[in-house]
């Protein structure tokens, strides 16, 4: 007997991961029927630099000072493709920089 679920269909799970991802930054490149890149800018850690300016009496704030400044002047880019097969299995993997249309490797 079926129950009332309807079972999503790929394109379904991937739009669900793109939710999923837009949530913690990343933003859609390009986007085909079962795939996509996705971007983001590459931040400093700032816990870890809270951290390591506590535990050395806040000489670390220099470097955690100039590594933002750094960031905001030269945006660092991150890429990931993320891929849905037919049966609804979903990959997240990172993707060349240089690579950024659908289809090039």
């Amino acid at each position: 007997m079926p129950s009332g679920r309807v079972q999503p269909t790929p394109r379904d799970i991937l739009e669900r991961e793109l939710q999923i991802l837009a949530a913690d930054r990343w933003q859609v490149e390009s986007q085909g029927e079962l795939e996509a890149i996705v971007v983001r800018t590459r931040r400093p850690n700032h816990w870890l630099h809270f951290a390591l300016t506590l535990v050395t009496v806040y000489l670390w704030a220099v470097v955690w000072i100039a590594r933002t400044r750094a960031s905001r002047r030269k945006r660092e880019l991150e890429f990931r493709r993320v891929s849905v097969n037919e049966r609804g299995g979903w990959t997240v993997e990172p993707w060349p920089a240089d690579a950024r249309q659908l289809g090039s490797s």
